[in-house]
């Protein structure tokens, strides 16, 4: 006599398949803004260092070509500059526990770079000593967000007359860089 055994049936039940979605939502739930942010963050270290790298070669190129002298200011190296148009009303965020910068105050004018950035020079600031530096606030995202502190502060780039470059947090305190900024 043949015995017929049933076979089972594998699968998952309906309540097995919404327990296994929960878990995936609350995983995503917590993973997908950290992985914004880090992209983001991302981009702006990328700018920055590209924008480092552009100054710190017009910077270069100039000494070359030209002498430093102490009436020599930022306004030089303008002309090596991949920039798209001058601003000069544009507010900006600054350093962190810094507010706001605003574009054309103080004798500064700001230039809206390819990538979106501003970056902003002192038309006035000269090299009066061999220790004195040249100061270019940079702002990844180009507004201002409304805070003394956050993801959206600028960087401090300090420019020495060996051609070094520094931002301001190095030299004096890193509170002064923004807390997406990674060397």
């Amino acid at each position: 006599m043949k015995r017929y055994f049933q076979k089972s049936k594998v699968g998952f039940t309906l309540a097995e398949l919404l327990i296994a979605l929960v878990i995936l939502g609350e995983i995503a739930t917590f993973t997908i803004p950290k992985i914004i942010t880090s992209q983001a963050n991302a981009r702006k270290n990328a700018m920055t260092k590209e924008v480092s790298g552009m100054l710190a070669s017009a910077f270069q190129t100039y000494a070359t070509s030209q002498q430093l002298t102490s009436s020599t200011t930022p306004g030089v190296l303008i002309s090596y500059l991949n920039y798209v148009k001058v601003d000069s009303s544009t507010v900006i965020d600054d350093a962190p526990t810094f507010s706001s910068q605003t574009c054309g105050s103080n004798n500064t004018l700001c230039l809206k770079l390819h990538n979106g950035g501003i970056l902003q020079y002192s038309q006035v600031a000269t090299y009066t000593t061999p220790s004195s530096t040249w100061i270019f606030i940079f702002d990844p995202d180009g507004s201002y967000g409304g805070s003394s502190s956050g993801d959206s502060k600028s960087v401090r780039l300090e420019l020495f007359q060996t051609g070094r470059l520094t931002t301001t947090g190095i030299l004096v305190n890193s509170m002064y860089d923004p807390s997406w900024l990674k060397w």
